[in-house]
């Protein structure tokens, strides 16, 4: 009897849920609600969100690493969502032109190049470049098996991410602050790069070489217990002025990994067609939900209200996704019938 293969329902599910966190963070959906909505959502919940994509990509990751041409497969796969975008952001930007030739003209050339390959013509698309870039680094120590050098880079970069962002107050006056403006000098912000990418990626590579998942005990209370540490590192930051941002948080590498791994051992089931959906959607409604209130803007609709706003963002976005998902499997069946007729 053949063994099933094992399902990732819960975790595209979640992937799709993450999708729509990121949303709240950049447009702060629920400013309308005052600043104790904006903490508790924009700046603390909805931030497991791209840890969760980072952790998730590099779980999966590992499950073809050593596959040859995997490497080269995976990353073109990236290049090819990135390329899309970037054209379709410029298209829409068109209006915009003569500002951006300005700003070309006085950033030069090494502006252009970090604009193009660390930050992204949006700000949400940063993440992209940031996890090809990681997934290169996390592949050269995994090529020749240095996992505990890999650990021990992943916690250093770690902990620069978060001493230049949110625990920069308690670095800003000492001598770390050159270790900061020496990687911002590249990336910008501990936000890019490999600060964020390589540390959570190889979570979801430990996870997966050493089936953490399979030896946690009762997650739910490590859940519980981390997102009250969680809660507790934000409201200390965010209470006495500490940070400069809120991308990144130690408690992260702890709460995320245990959404992860329940996720990872999750019973839910829903249909393969559904699951399939979910996992391409999240993809394109993270990709394209910078656009729509740029278009939105262009249109001269305002919507006031943050949480109205959200909303109507949410269902643009997703029914591009849904209709560019569908294309897409549609291509794939189609491609998969004239091959069957070409055996």
């Amino acid at each position: 009897m053949e063994k099933e293969a094992k399902r990732y329902d819960a975790i595209n599910i979640l992937r799709i849920v993450c999708a729509y966190l990121v949303i709240v963070i950049h447009l702060i959906a629920f400013q309308s609600l005052g600043d104790t909505a904006i903490y508790v959502t924009s700046d603390f919940i909805c931030r497991i969100s791209v840890p969760f994509f980072f952790i998730t990509s590099g779980y999966f990751f590992y499950l073809k690493v050593n596959k040859e041409g995997y490497l080269k497969t995976y990353v073109m796969k990236l290049i090819k969502i990135y390329v899309i975008a970037t054209i379709v952001y410029l298209i829409v930007f068109i209006p915009l032109i003569p500002f951006m030739y300005q700003m070309f003209v006085k950033g030069g050339i090494g502006f252009t190049l970090k604009l193009f390959l660390v930050n992204s013509i949006s700000g949400a698309m940063w993440y992209f470049p940031a996890l090809i870039i990681s997934i290169c680094v996390v592949n050269l120590f995994l090529k020749k098996d240095l996992i505990k050098p890999l650990i021990v880079t992943s916690i250093i970069l770690l902990l620069i991410g978060l001493m230049g962002d949110s625990y920069y107050g308690l670095i800003k006056d000492s001598p770390f602050i050159h270790i900061i403006n020496g990687y911002n000098f590249i990336f910008d912000n501990t936000r890019n790069g490999i600060t964020f990418g390589v540390p959570f990626i190889t979570i979801g590579v430990l996870i997966n070489k050493y089936k953490i998942n399979e030896k946690v005990k009762k997650p739910l209370i490590f859940l519980i217990s981390f997102f009250i540490i969680f809660g507790v590192e934000v409201y200390f930051l965010i209470h006495n002025g500490i940070a400069q941002d809120y991308n990144i948080y130690f408690s992260e590498a702890l709460v995320v990994p245990i959404i992860f791994i329940i996720a990872l051992n999750s019973k839910i089931k829903i249909s393969d067609k559904a699951s399939s959906y979910m996992r391409e959607m999240s993809v394109w409604i993270y990709v394209f939900h910078s656009l729509i209130p740029t278009i939105l803007y262009f249109c001269k609709i305002e919507i006031s209200n943050s949480i109205a706003r959200y909303l109507v963002v949410c269902v643009i976005v997703t029914l591009i996704a849904y209709i560019i998902t569908k294309i897409k499997f549609r291509k794939k069946d189609f491609n998969k019938m004239v091959n069957k007729k070409n055996i």
